[in-house]
């Protein structure tokens, strides 16, 4: 049992440290990276937007009524 606990333990120490760590890290972006997030950024965003168009199609047609229009392939 104080095997699994210790290793819990050290386990939980690791994580709490990885998310918030003491010191800053310094680190060089090229402007190719900034780009590459900003693409990302907008990717996501796009993607938002068009899945929520699709569903709210699928939305608006579900609560509307379809109105056939005269004229067209009826026989008066």
């Amino acid at each position: 049992m104080f095997y699994y606990q210790s290793i819990l333990s050290a386990f939980g120490i690791i994580l709490v440290e990885a998310a918030f760590p003491l010191e800053s890290a310094f680190a060089y972006l090229d402007p190719g990276t900034g780009s590459m997030m900003l693409q990302a950024l907008i990717a996501g965003f796009v993607a938002i937007g068009v899945t929520g168009g699709i569903y709210w199609r699928r939305f608006k047609k579900f609560f509307t009524r379809n109105k056939k229009e005269d004229g067209v392939g009826h026989k008066k």
